[in-house]
């Protein structure tokens, strides 16, 4: 997308052809992918989403200038050991 459009102006044709390879693949390989989650959730409806990150990384960083993860972060909490490792992510003074 964007980023074959920057390489392209650049004439960094290197990384014109990996985007384009990469984007390639992505489609390429999608609906199995697809498939693959909706028989995941399909055999785990309960499962929860405790813990994983809403939204795009890629948007949080360059648009909202998010440069790191817990800037960035808007996830379920998880009450499990990570927040005895990171207290700091669920404290509410922040």
């Amino acid at each position: 997308g964007l980023a074959a459009i920057r390489f392209l102006f650049a004439g960094e044709w290197s990384n014109v052809a990996a985007v384009v390879r990469a984007h390639v693949e992505f489609f390429y390989s999608l609906g199995r992918e697809l498939k693959k989650r909706r028989t995941l959730h399909a055999a785990y409806p309960r499962y929860s989403r405790e813990g994983i990150k809403k939204g795009s990384v890629v948007f949080d960083y360059y648009i909202r200038g998010k440069k790191t993860f817990v800037e960035g972060q808007s996830i379920v909490p998880h009450r499990g050991a990570a927040t005895q490792v990171f207290p700091h992510i669920h404290d509410k003074r922040q």
